[in-house]
C-alpha cells in the first residue's frame, strides 16, 4: 500500500501510530531517513494511515491577520545560552509554571540522535534548549501528549511545521489546552550523517564520551553561529557554520531529507499558534533596541491562542513590532522551500565509497567574502554610528 509518495513522506510517523493492526514500521532508507513499511499480510486496508497522513491534509492555524514582533529575552543569561532571542525558554518556563508540560526535541544520552520527549519540570529543561540540525523522531510522543491532554494538561508542543501538522492529525481534533509554536526550518538532515559524523569527533578526541552538544554557540555572533562539542575529557571541538563540515553541508542544503525541497509547509499558511525563528533581517532605528548580535526571536501571531500567551509573557521581553515583510526578508522558509543542491547525489555517490569521510571532503571550509561581511554591517550597524563620526571616519580612512 502506498500512503503517500516517496518524495513528499516527512516521516513523521502517523500512519504508524495510528494503525489498529500495528501492520506498519518506520524504516531507516539508505540514506538514513524513516519511511513508512506495510506489512500486507496484517494490514486489513482500513485506510486510516492514508486519511490522517497531514501530507494530505491542512490543519493550519485559525485565519487572522498575523502581527509579527522582534524579541528577547530581559534576561542576558537565558537570551545568551538560547539560539536566537530566548522566546521558547521563557514560553516553556510559563506553561511548567502552571501545570503544564512541554513536548519539544532534545539529544539522546550519547548525543548521536534526536527525538522528541515531554518536559514536566523546570530543572530539565536545559536539554530541550537550542536548535538541533538533525531530523527528529516523534514516534515516542504521540500517545503521551495525547494522554495529557485527556486528563486536562495544557500541553506546549513546538516543533517544525510538518511535526505540528502530525501532532494535529494524530489528535483528530482540536484541544483548547493543546497550544503548537512551529519552527521557520531550513530542512532536516540526515540523522544517519549526524550519529556517525558525532562518532568520528568522539574517536579523534579519545573516545572520551560526549558531555553537551551546541549547534548554535554565538561565536564569533549571533550571525556567524558555531557548533560546539564538549567532551567527557573536558576537551573541546568548536568550529564555526564555515568552518565545520557538518554545517557547511547543512547549509549548503545537500544531506537534507527529499521532502524539504518539495515542503508543503514552507508557506504562511502556518500550522502553529506562534511562529518562531531567527529575525535574521532585524533592523531598530533606535539605538536602544539595536541588533547587539546576542540574538533576536521573530514570533509571528497566528491564532488568538497565540495572542493569549504572547501577551502574558509580553513583559519578560524586550518587544518591537515589525511588519511581515521585514520576517519573510530574512526567512525565505516562509514562503518557499529550499532546493536540494546539485551536487546532492554526488555528495552520496562519494558516501557510499568512503563514509563519513566524504563529509570531511567534500564540505570543505570556507570564508565569508568581505563584501559579505560589510552589507551585514551596513544593513545592522553602519546607520547607527552618528553622520559626524562616520564622516571623520570616512576621512581618515581616505
Amino acid at each position: 500500500m502506498l500512503i503517500t509518495e516517496h518524495e513528499l513522506c516527512t516521516g513523521c510517523g502517523v500512519c504508524a501510530n495510528i494503525c489498529p493492526q500495528k501492520a506498519i514500521k518506520m524504516t531507516s532508507s539508505i540514506r538514513g531517513f524513516l519511511y513508512p513499511a506495510v506489512d500486507d499480510n496484517i494490514c486489513i486496508h482500513c485506510n486510516r494511515c492514508i486519511k490522517q497522513c497531514p501530507v494530505k491534509h491542512d490543519n493550519v492555524a485559525e485565519e487572522m491577520k498575523k502581527k509579527v514582533y522582534a524579541v528577547w529575552s530581559k534576561d542576558n543569561e537565558t537570551r545568551i545560552k538560547s539560539s536566537s532571542g530566548g522566546f521558547f525558554m521563557v514560553a516553556a518556563k510559563y506553561i511548567l509554571s502552571n501545570g503544564g508540560a512541554v513536548c519539544a526535541t532534545r539529544f539522546s544520552d550519547d548525543f548521536s540522535g534526536v527525538f522528541f520527549d515531554i518536559c514536566e519540570s523546570e530543572s530539565e529543561l536545559y536539554k530541550f534548549r537550542g536548535s538541533k540540525y538533525v531530523q527528529s523522531n516523534l514516534n515516542s510522543v504521540y500517545s503521551r501528549v495525547k494522554h495529557l491532554l485527556d486528563n486536562k494538561r495544557l500541553v506546549l508542543f513546538v516543533g517544525t511545521g510538518c511535526q505540528v501538522a502530525a501532532i494535529k492529525s494524530y489528535l483528530g481534533r482540536e484541544y483548547d489546552n493543546l497550544l503548537c509554536m512551529d519552527l521557520v526550518c531550513h530542512g532536516v538532515p540526515s540523522p544517519m550523517i549526524w550519529k556517525e559524523y558525532i562518532q568520528s569527533l568522539n574517536t579523534e578526541y579519545e573516545n572520551s564520551g560526549v558531555k553537551s552538544i551546541s549547534f548554535r554557540v554565538k561565536r564569533p555572533s549571533w550571525k556567524e553561529y558555531s557548533l560546539e562539542v564538549i567532551f567527557n575529557n573536558g576537551q573541546k571541538y568548536i568550529r564555526s557554520k564555515t568552518q565545520d563540515p557538518y554545517l557547511i553541508a547543512f547549509g549548503k542544503d545537500i544531506i537534507l531529507r527529499p521532502s524539504c525541497e518539495h515542503c508543503k509547509y514552507a508557506c504562511l499558511k502556518r500550522e502553529g499558534d506562534i511562529t518562531i525563528s531567527d529575525f535574521w533581517a532585524y533592523r531598530s532605528f533606535d539605538f536602544k533596541t539595536r541588533n547587539d548580535e546576542k540574538g533576536i526571536s521573530c514570533c509571528i501571531i497566528n491564532s488568538q491562542k497565540g495572542v493569549r500567551l504572547f501577551e502574558l509573557l509580553r513583559n519578560d521581553f524586550v518587544v518591537v513590532e515589525k511588519g511581515l515583510d521585514e520576517a519573510i526578508r530574512g526567512n525565505r522558509s516562509l514562503i518557499k522551500p529550499w532546493s536540494a543542491n546539485a551536487k546532492t547525489d554526488e555528495f552520496w555517490n562519494l558516501y557510499d565509497k568512503k563514509g563519513i569521510d566524504a563529509l570531511i571532503q567534500y564540505c570543505q571550509p570556507f570564508r565569508i567574502s568581505k563584501k559579505m561581511k560589510m552589507d551585514w554591517f551596513k544593513q545592522d550597524h553602519l546607520w547607527l554610528i552618528p553622520k559626524p563620526v562616520l564622516k571623520m571616519i570616512l576621512k581618515k580612512k581616505s
